[in-house]
C-alpha cells in the first residue's frame, strides 16, 4: 500500500481550526461530536476513500449513525455513502480486553482484503 493512498482522520480532530477532544478522555458527547462531524464528513466526500475504517463504537456510531453494538458488526464490510465502512476495536478497547486482539487481527486481515 502506498503512503499517499492513506489518510488519518479523528472526529475528535477533523479539522486544524477545531478540536473536539473531551477532557480527562471520556466519551464524546452528542453536542460535541455535531460540531465536528460536518467537517469530518466534507473531509471523506473531498478524499473519496475506498474504504473507511472506523476504531471503535463512538467512530461507527457517529459515522453511520447507526446503534449496532461494535461487538455484533466488527470487521463486517457495509455500504455506506458511497464508500465501505468497515468498523473494528479502538486501540484503548484492546489494551483493556486483550481477549480481543485475535478478532481485531481478523479484521485487519479482511481490510487487507478488501484493498487488493
Amino acid at each position: 500500500m502506498e503512503v499517499e493512498n492513506e489518510s488519518i482522520r479523528n472526529i475528535r480532530k477533523s479539522s486544524k481550526y477545531m478540536e473536539c477532544y473531551p477532557s480527562q478522555n471520556r466519551a464524546i458527547l452528542p453536542i460535541e461530536a455535531d460540531t465536528c462531524i460536518s467537517y469530518l464528513h466534507k473531509q471523506i466526500e473531498n478524499i473519496k476513500p475506498k474504504i473507511v475504517v472506523t476504531l471503535g463504537d463512538e467512530a461507527y456510531k457517529y459515522l453511520t449513525n447507526s446503534d449496532i453494538e461494535i461487538s455484533k458488526i466488527h470487521g463486517t464490510p457495509l455500504k455506506h455513502n458511497g464508500y465501505i465502512v468497515v468498523p473494528t476495536f479502538d486501540l484503548s478497547f484492546l489494551l483493556k480486553n486483550p481477549s480481543y486482539k485475535k478478532d481485531a487481527f481478523e479484521d485487519l486481515i479482511k481490510i487487507k482484503s478488501l484493498l487488493q
